[in-house]
């Protein structure tokens, strides 16, 4: 018979669980900026900065994220679907990566893009999100200044190479990315593997 405070945790970690998979979902449908590649190159975060297993919250949204063998992430959620009259699970692959002295967070939910957003340490247990500025890249696209479309979701998606949208996003940093328009993604709790 499990006690109060292991039932708890286990009802919190399935929760957090659930959360995390929300969050990468809302995350990925609301910027609005794909790619088949991701900025730069990955990030390996040490497990004396963040644990192998996190558990953060995004807005009204709480996430579960593991490291995995290849130093990237996963995050898994539950989510609640109505015609199942059931929770279904959800998980995605998350790559924190650095291009010059820029981070980003990449999302891939499915299918062969990743969600791109800029991010920064805000010092604390926070991680800031930009999203993309999408007045800005419609205007670029329509000038020509950057090889990207828009698809029927009204997202926009860079095409061309990896070095190609290097050099645009480095060109363009500050203007393609809403700088005044943060996101928040704040670390609840944390936990290292023993070795």
């Amino acid at each position: 018979m499990k006690t109060l405070l292991e039932e708890h945790t286990i009802i919190r970690q399935i929760l957090c669980a659930v959360c995390v998979i929300a969050c990468a979902v809302i995350l990925s449908s609301c910027s609005g900026l794909e790619s088949k590649y991701y900025p730069g190159e990955p990030i390996v975060i040490s497990t004396a900065d963040l644990g192998d297993e996190s558990i953060w919250r995004y807005q009204d949204d709480v996430y579960y994220v593991m490291r995995t063998t290849s130093n990237t992430y996963t995050a898994a959620t539950l989510k609640w679907d109505d015609k199942k009259g059931d929770y279904t699970s959800h998980s995605f692959l998350l790559i924190p990566s650095q291009l010059g002295k820029h981070a980003f967070l990449n999302i891939k939910s499915g299918g062969d893009n990743y969600t791109i957003f800029h991010a920064a340490y805000d010092g604390g247990n926070s991680v800031v999100l930009f999203r993309v500025n999408r007045d800005k890249m419609k205007q670029d696209i329509a000038d020509g200044t950057v090889n990207a479309h828009t698809n029927a979701h009204n997202t926009i998606i860079m095409d061309g190479t990896k070095e190609e949208q290097a050099e645009y996003i480095l060109n363009n940093i500050h203007s393609m990315f809403n700088m005044g328009s943060p996101s928040f993604a704040k670390l609840i709790t944390e936990k290292t593997a023993p070795k």
